[in-house]
């Protein structure tokens, strides 16, 4: 079967573009096919990407040949329901849609892929392109004894007959492929599509699915992520999942889809200052979409911000100030919250007086229980003001399914998940399992050295290697830029030194060979986008990941003091392991018991 995006038509589709839909469903599995893109702002029916024939775009009309007059190659004349309008020849229109997809093509970076190298037609597509019209309610046979005069304007080989569509419903896959061929003139044989092809007219197509884009370097949703991004529903909507599954691509790329509508506003919150700038930076090329959080949206909103104030008050001073000011609330047409286990209950108030349609505007809330670092639940959704019943979206979009860690960090990170079904505010705990994991890689490294100075220059010496020499991923050694790595810490207080202090050192050790920066507190040194190692607290990785991931100072979770709380800990420690893409190493002076649970997780015996 091919791949269906959306995988089922909506209600208000018409019954031609149901049997059409289910006929080309029946294509062999490596075809894809869309149903009402947008290309330039427009909509045809449906573009098919046919990886051994080419890209089709196809117009489906639902007319009956008695509803049609004054038909030119341009225009016709249609009777329904006793009003009559002049509309574009579907030939026409889809001409115009194959147009406007070669031409969105030329534009973009890597188009060249799309061209061909050599010989007479060098700078032509590789690939043929057609279009094709479909008149799911006209056979040809009436065409021919009615009305002759149109066998010129609906020409055989490009228009498709109700009688021809039933004709696709028994034929094979090959075979229904080899009938669209006999649609393009011209067609010529050219190399099946690759991969990175396909992808560069998916990322046209739906310019939504785009995470990094330039002309050396293309990097989109896979086709899941693609199709759940099209099929969370409009209104209130909880999506969580365990980390790594791809909830904030999931949330970006339906911010990028609300925002293909110029006029809509939409607000993105977090808790997280780095995942805020991340957020904006992902969503840039969309003016209609603030991505901040929640603090400082407060600030903007009027309310200062009061030092070692609760989470909770805070929200509660907003939450006053958007009800008694009718001129703050209701300026957004979707919100959407990243991070969302953080969250006390003022704050979902606040984001839902956001919207203009507070009860029925879309409001998308994304979390994993087992990442929750500041608040334990002490509501319910209903408190809240959010219509959560049957609005909970986990499994039917894979969000079980780990897609950032290999299999064996997972069974390190495993340890400091929170238990399975448990809610933190208001967001479940799925069940962390190693074997959810689509990939598997090397064994995470747990060291031991003498002291927390000892694991510094310990960390900064292995950089220098990894950066000199590259490291052995996957049974291969890769070349390792120093954008790839992370260096996280837990927040601590060192007796005589304060903790700045140290990373400081590390960074200062780092620039010695290569760039590093510091990403967090008054000492910041740079941003995400540096292509620098990055060095940050564990607190504020949540969001983010990285290829290799370097632990520091791990014996000092728990924390020992009275004020420390082990659920946030381990919650914390669990954000930390789950960072890391291919590799991560765990660097600890001294002993405590998340330390020995390490140990156990990678199946050795504590020191």
């Amino acid at each position: 079967m091919a791949e269906m995006i959306p995988e089922t038509l909506p209600i208000s589709s018409t019954a031609g573009e149901k049997r059409v839909f289910a006929a080309l469903e029946r294509l062999p599995e490596d075809c894809l096919v869309y149903y009402e893109p947008v290309v330039r702002r427009r909509h045809p029916d449906f573009i098919a990407i046919l990886p051994e024939v080419g890209v089709l775009v196809i117009e489906v009309k639902d007319w009956r040949l008695a509803e049609l007059s004054s038909v030119t190659s341009d225009t016709l004349t249609m009777t329904r329901g006793g009003s009559t309008a002049v509309v574009p020849h579907p030939l026409q229109q889809a001409r115009g849609y194959m147009h406007r997809l070669r031409d969105e093509c030329r534009k973009h970076p890597q188009a060249s892929a799309l061209m061909q190298k050599e010989g007479r037609y060098s700078g032509g597509y590789a690939f043929p392109f057609c279009h094709i019209a479909v008149l799911s309610n006209i056979n040809r046979s009436q065409i021919e004894r009615e009305a002759p005069d149109l066998m010129r304007l609906f020409p055989p080989d490009v228009t498709i007959t109700r009688d021809e569509l039933a004709a696709w419903d028994v034929l094979e896959p090959q075979a229904l492929l080899a009938r669209l061929k006999a649609c393009f003139n011209p067609w010529w044989p050219f190399p099946k599509m690759t991969p990175a092809q396909v992808d560069i007219l998916r990322s046209v197509i739906h310019p939504e699915i785009v995470i990094r884009a330039n002309e050396t370097d293309l990097v989109v949703l896979d086709l899941r992520q693609e199709r759940n991004a099209r099929a969370i529903g409009n209104g209130h909507r909880i999506v969580y999942g365990v980390a790594g599954s791809g909830k904030t691509v999931l949330l970006i790329a339906r911010a990028k889809l609300l925002a293909e509508d110029a006029g809509k506003r939409i607000l993105v919150l977090c808790y997280n200052r780095l995942l805020a700038k991340h957020l904006a930076s992902s969503l840039s090329g969309h003016r209609g979409v603030t991505a901040i959080t929640f603090h400082r949206w407060g600030v903007r909103s009027g309310v200062d911000f009061r030092k070692n104030e609760d989470d909770g008050a805070f929200g509660i001073r907003l939450l006053t100030r958007l009800q008694s000011n009718e001129h703050l609330r209701g300026q957004f047409d979707a919100v959407m919250i990243d991070e969302a286990q953080d969250w006390p209950c003022s704050w979902f108030q606040c984001a839902k007086l956001a919207l203009k349609e507070p009860d029925t505007g879309d409001l998308l809330i994304v979390g994993d229980g087992s990442q929750s670092l500041y608040h334990k639940r002490n509501f319910t959704w209903a408190d809240a003001g959010i219509h959560a019943r049957g609005r909970a979206i986990n499994r039917r979009f894979d969000l079980e399914r780990n897609y950032r860690n290999t299999a064996e960090i997972l069974r390190a990170a495993r340890a400091f998940a929170m238990p399975p079904d448990q809610e933190a505010q208001g967001v479940l705990a799925l069940p962390v399992e190693p074997e959810t994991a689509i990939r598997s890689g090397s064994e995470p490294w747990l060291i031991q050295l003498d002291d927390p100075a000892s694991e510094v220059h310990y960390a900064a010496a292995l950089i220098e290697t990894w950066l000199r020499g590259g490291i052995e991923i996957g049974g291969r050694r890769q070349r390792i830029r120093p954008s790839d790595i992370a260096v996280l810490y837990p927040r601590w207080r060192h007796p005589s030194r304060h903790p700045d202090a140290t990373v400081m050192t590390l960074r200062d050790r780092l620039n010695g060979f290569t760039r590093a920066v510091l990403l967090a507190g008054e000492n910041a040194t740079g941003t995400l986008h540096d292509q620098a190692v990055k060095i940050l607290p564990m607190h504020s990785a949540r969001g983010l990941q990285f290829r290799i991931v370097l632990l520091l100072w791990v014996a000092l979770l728990p924390s020992p003091f009275k004020s420390g709380d082990s659920d946030i800990d381990r919650g914390l420690l669990y954000v930390a392991t789950t960072r890391a893409e291919d590799m991560l190493v765990i660097l600890h002076s001294g002993k405590s018991r998340y330390v020995d649970d390490l140990y156990r997780a990678l199946g050795t015996v504590p020191p």
